[in-house]
């Protein structure tokens, strides 16, 4: 498998930025002074214009990307709450969205291997980081990136779970019972896969759908999104009693997962529920699956396992 090179091995030519945008970079660092070392590097820098804007820690950095649009990430691997292979895991699941530069004051060849895996574009240790180089390492990674990018295609499994949608919401009365649909997201899923491995990730992910099945019931609609995703359709939905009670049993059969990776620096297992109830939440089965996976992404905020309605403004656990 080919290597990255620590950036004071790199020859670049000369770059070839857009000449008017401006590349808007986060960078993922705990290090003030140093951070402010690379920020004065990048928007002084004649190579190109940048906007560079700064957090410490993981998963604030994670949300961040998820609500504001960056051309690229700079990420350290030693934050507060993650470090090494899991800060390296949790970047898995970045890489498909934007060009990651790992920084690190760390040779491991271990984690030079692992950045390799996840297709991170560039490993640079900080005390040989050319300051000169950074700016044209940085342009040419989001050029790079945006060669290659695709247009992701919508999942079989989201296909199936609008097609059973719709289908529920053709037998639903207006006014009477109505149909709900649920979108639940481990949070941290590419992480521990990277850190556990495939296996138990498939594991995880077996064990999820039987727990689903076994709450709600045989018959559901019940279909894995994408890894560590999972989305149900409820019907006969009365109240929203009705579709926040299997989500709290789930998320406490969640809880007591036992998983002990503190020696790897992964935290507990977090989980998202997204609840979006037809026809409050949208009429159809594609706004309805929009709605819930937006409910997700404001539950994932939260710092413990909980899941949220679309409709309504508090985390609920």
């Amino acid at each position: 498998m080919k290597e990255l090179k620590a950036a004071s091995e790199v020859r670049l030519a000369p770059a070839n930025p857009a000449a008017d945008a401006a590349a808007r970079v986060l960078l993922v660092e705990d290090d003030r002074n140093y951070g402010n070392l690379i920020e004065r590097t990048l928007t002084r820098s004649k190579e190109g214009i940048f906007e560079v804007s700064r957090e410490e820690r993981l998963r604030v950095a994670l949300r961040r990307i998820e609500e504001d649009e960056f051309d690229g990430v700079l990420l350290d691997l030693s934050l507060p709450d993650g470090r090494g292979l899991f800060t390296l895991g949790s970047a898995r699941s970045l890489v498909s969205k934007l060009p990651v530069l790992v920084l690190t004051g760390s040779d491991d060849d271990r984690l030079v291997r692992a950045a390799a895996r996840i297709g991170a574009c560039e490993y640079l240790l900080k005390h040989r980081l050319n300051p000169r180089v950074l700016p044209q390492m940085v342009l040419r990674a989001i050029h790079s990136y945006r060669k290659v990018r695709r247009v992701r295609a919508i999942s079989d499994g989201e296909r199936l779970l609008a097609l059973s949608l719709r289908r529920a919401i053709g037998r639903a009365e207006v006014p009477g019972p109505g149909v709900a649909v649920l979108v639940l997201r481990y949070d941290d899923f590419e992480a521990l896969r990277f850190c556990f491995g495939s296996g138990f990730c498939a594991d995880l992910q077996g064990e999820t759908e039987e727990v689903l099945r076994g709450l709600l019931g045989p018959g559901r609609a019940i279909t894995a999104l994408a890894p560590g995703v999972f989305g149900a359709v409820l019907e006969d939905v009365r109240s929203d009693a009705d579709a926040s009670r299997p989500c709290t049993e789930l998320l406490s059969a969640l809880g007591s997962a036992d998983v002990d990776g503190s020696d790897l620096g992964v935290p507990e297992i977090k989980a998202s529920i997204g609840i979006a109830m037809f026809p409050w939440d949208g009429v159809d089965a594609e706004a309805l699956i929009a709605s819930a996976r937006e409910a997700q992404r404001l539950a994932s905020r939260s710092e413990t396992s909980c899941y949220r309605f679309r409709r309504q403004g508090e985390a609920l656990h």
